[in-house]
């Protein structure tokens, strides 16, 4: 099956997917825990949960050029402890999920309580793979 992972740019289609899949994921975390995106689909599927009132951190990759020294950009600014659930379009070696969780310890003091990944999982079964941080 041909995941998503560069498509979701490619057409409306897909990005109405990974954003209908996105936000069946988010729906099993509380209504105020913020989102943590990395990449350019990411980037497009977080500026699209920001419009929708979410709070949205963008985790620059380490090659990004660019004006600032942060590798967490908050357009709204906020302040204090939150919780938040990193979105990708899917997970194989769980290193983007890791380098997001080391950006955001480092720079925020956000806890990381789960992941929601869009691609759909298979085409009988289109639904977002959704998992929680395991409190210790």
């Amino acid at each position: 099956m041909k995941h998503m992972y560069n498509d979701v740019l490619r057409s409306r289609d897909n990005l109405q997917t990974a954003l209908r899949l996105t936000m069946a994921g988010l729906a099993e975390f509380p209504l105020g825990t913020a989102v943590a995106v990395r990449g350019l689909s990411g980037a497009v599927v977080g500026a699209l949960l920001q419009a929708a009132g979410r709070r949205v951190f963008y985790v620059r990759k380490g090659a990004d050029p660019s004006h600032t020294h942060c590798a967490v950009v908050e357009p709204e600014k906020g302040s204090g402890e939150f919780k938040y659930v990193i979105v990708d379009d899917f997970s194989v070696s769980g290193a983007t999920v890791k380098a997001i969780v080391r950006a955001m310890c480092c720079e925020t003091r956000g806890q990381h309580v789960g992941c929601v990944f869009y691609a759909p999982q298979s085409q009988s079964h289109p639904a977002p793979l959704v998992w929680h941080v395991k409190k210790a």
